[in-house]
């Protein structure tokens, strides 16, 4: 769909659904909080990244996108213990 179109709101609505009627649907939480980044949408970055750490601890984008949410909250304490 993205590839096709460039259309990065009509990828972010379809990934809105998917992960609403899938709770454990780890790749579309990822690519929506770095969309939310991207869009400056931080708060949102930080709850879709944290929905994919519950998913998936040990996910490395995940845990990127959390933590330049965070630091980009100015959640520097957060960020610092996520960090280690």
């Amino acid at each position: 769909l993205y590839t096709e179109t460039k259309d990065t709101e009509k990828l972010v609505a379809v990934l809105r659904e998917i992960v609403a009627e899938d709770p454990d649907e780890l790749s579309g939480r990822i690519i929506l909080s770095k969309a939310a980044l991207d869009a400056g949408r931080f708060a949102e970055a930080e709850k879709y990244a944290l929905d994919a750490i519950r998913i998936d601890v040990n996910k490395k984008e995940a845990r990127e996108n959390l933590l330049a949410a965070l630091r980009a909250q100015k959640k520097d304490a957060e960020a610092d213990k996520l960090a280690k």
